[in-house]
């Protein structure tokens, strides 16, 4: 398949999911799950806030670092979950772009490759850190090596003149504070250009990894990012028109997001709220995932399968004899 065609790739897409039985079921169970547990771990942290403040003495410690403990971990145990939960619909999808057989049991099979995905995850963590820090000292020096910078030494040196061995301390007050910062937005300006057009090659080299994991994940990490990026070589610019394509997907993503704040956003234009901040807050934040719980039951499925789609055109070949011991399953659960 010619990967710079995209419109033959959602087309590959569709016809996937047409030759199955109520495929929308899978990104239904998935998305629901998910807004489910995070609405059930937002409401248990704001319980556990309020019980925290409630108590107060020492009698009490004991069961304030219980609760402190706890509501610092579900947020973690969310994630892992989160992760593996991911990684379950991500295989689905790829099931389901190769015409063979899944359903929405079959999201729990992503926990048993949660080695692989946190391994590549930590790895791609510690890529984008590095990414960060180079471009944070090129921004740094560009920055100081333009005019643009006249207004932060203007604001600068007198502080540093007035610095001495005996007294090197120095004091900046609000006002200088708040100058500061405005000389320096140039160089965040340039710093989020510079990372953007840094990180967005590095990105693309690895949006095939999960697709990879599906495949085989008793590899390392470093190997499944290196095979993510060989067959991404000369195809980045196709995956990224690929996703435009989508870009009304990705702007009703974008749309949801701000309905979660909602309660901060009307104030801020002099929309008054009839409502607590309390009832505010947790309406619009359970507005919006029922409204990414809708877009991906509707959508998501197109999306994600055309990735997989673009994956099984750009994987290297890898030919096998006869038909294996899974085909034989997925066939005849196909015919059941």
């Amino acid at each position: 398949m010619n990967v710079k065609n995209t419109r033959a790739i959602r087309t590959a897409a569709l016809e996937s999911l047409a030759v199955h039985q109520n495929p929308q079921r899978i990104p239904l169970v998935y998305a629901g799950l998910s807004a489910l547990l995070s609405l059930a771990v937002t409401v248990i942290c704001y319980v556990l806030s309020l019980k925290i403040d409630q108590m107060t003495g020492l009698a009490n410690m004991g069961t304030r670092a219980i609760f402190s403990t706890v509501k610092t971990t579900l947020p973690l145990v969310q994630l892992i979950f989160l992760l593996g939960w991911e990684m379950g619909y991500q295989m689905c999808a790829l099931r389901l772009a190769r015409r063979r057989y899944a359903e929405s049991m079959d999201l729990k099979n992503g926990f048993s490759k949660f080695g692989a995905v946190l391994r590549t995850k930590l790895l791609m963590g510690v890529v984008y850190i590095g990414l960060g820090i180079a471009t944070m000292y090129l921004s740094v020096f560009i920055f100081m090596s333009l005019p643009i910078s006249d207004a932060f030494y203007e604001i600068v040196t007198p502080l540093l003149d007035s610095a001495t061995i005996l007294n090197n301390g120095i004091v900046i007050d609000e006002a200088t504070l708040a100058a500061v910062s405005a000389a320096m937005l140039p160089a965040i300006a340039i710093f989020g250009i510079l990372f953007l057009l840094g990180s967005l090659p590095v990105f693309y080299g690895f949006r095939m990894v999960p697709f990879c994991i599906a495949d085989n994940s008793q590899r390392s990490g470093l190997i499944i990012l290196k095979e993510s990026r060989t067959m991404m070589k000369g195809h980045r610019l196709s995956l990224f028109k690929l996703d435009l394509s989508f870009w009304w997907f990705f702007l009703l993503e974008g749309l949801i997001s701000v309905i979660a704040y909602l309660d901060l956003i009307l104030p801020l234009l002099g929309i008054p709220l009839p409502w607590s901040d309390t009832i505010s807050y947790y309406g619009f934040y359970i507005l919006s995932l029922a409204a990414q719980v809708a877009l991906y039951w509707a959508y998501l499925n197109k999306v994600t399968i055309s990735r997989a789609v673009f994956y099984d055109a750009v994987r290297p070949e890898n030919p096998t004899q006869g038909v294996t011991l899974g085909n034989i399953f997925d066939l005849a659960k196909e015919q059941q």
